[in-house]
């Protein structure tokens, strides 16, 4: 059974540096998956939800639940 580390924080808050260390401490590999991997590699189309093309009001639920399913489907692939 896989396991999740879920770390929540505002932000600036050392989640992603607590991660780094979490990968090169802990016993067996895991991945460090977050939302600003998604927003940073362009597989969420921030421009356009910045320039208005887009509402990221409307968006963002629909945004985290699919990131939140994708780590579910992630552990229960092992």
């Amino acid at each position: 059974m896989a396991r999740i580390i879920f770390l929540h924080g505002a932000s600036s808050s050392g989640k992603t540096s607590l991660a780094r260390a979490l990968l090169d401490r802990l016993d067996s590999p895991f991945w460090h998956a977050s939302i600003d991997h998604l927003r940073d590699s362009g597989m969420i189309p921030v421009a356009r939800f910045r320039s208005g093309d887009f509402d990221w009001r409307a968006a963002r639920a629909a945004v985290f639940d699919g990131f939140h399913r994708s780590v579910a489907a992630y552990a229960d692939a092992g």
